[in-house]
């Protein structure tokens, strides 16, 4: 995406897929993002076969900020979404640097309602 688009302002939003994942991938994901302008964290999704685990998204996040400097984490798809109608973009970069905003989802599950619920 970045390769495609080096003069946007990249926001990748993350919902992590199963507790067992997320622990087994923790750093990797971690560092996955580095090429996004920005990263927001979801809780993570369950599946039928794992009803909870011991980690979060907000160990992700501490993990996440690590390796970037604007990570956040919303608990719910509203918070989410709220947060992104209202925040004018890019906020942090100097006028005409970025030619315009890129929004995607990531996750296996229905973190894709975020994109469609914003451009609405």
């Amino acid at each position: 995406l970045r390769t495609l688009h080096p003069k946007s302002y990249v926001i990748a939003v993350f919902q992590p897929h199963t507790y067992s994942r997320t622990k087994q991938f923790l750093s990797e994901f971690a560092q996955s993002f580095s090429q996004a302008d920005q990263v927001i964290l979801l809780p993570v999704y369950t599946s039928a076969r794992e009803s909870g685990g011991d980690v979060t998204s907000q160990d992700l996040l501490n993990e996440a900020n690590k390796y970037h400097s604007k990570v956040s984490y919303f608990k719910s798809f509203d918070d989410c979404i709220s947060y992104l109608q209202t925040t004018n973009y890019p906020q942090d970069l100097p006028k005409g640097d970025k030619l315009q905003t890129i929004l995607i989802t990531l996750g296996a599950g229905d973190v894709w309602q975020v994109g469609e619920e914003v451009i609405k």
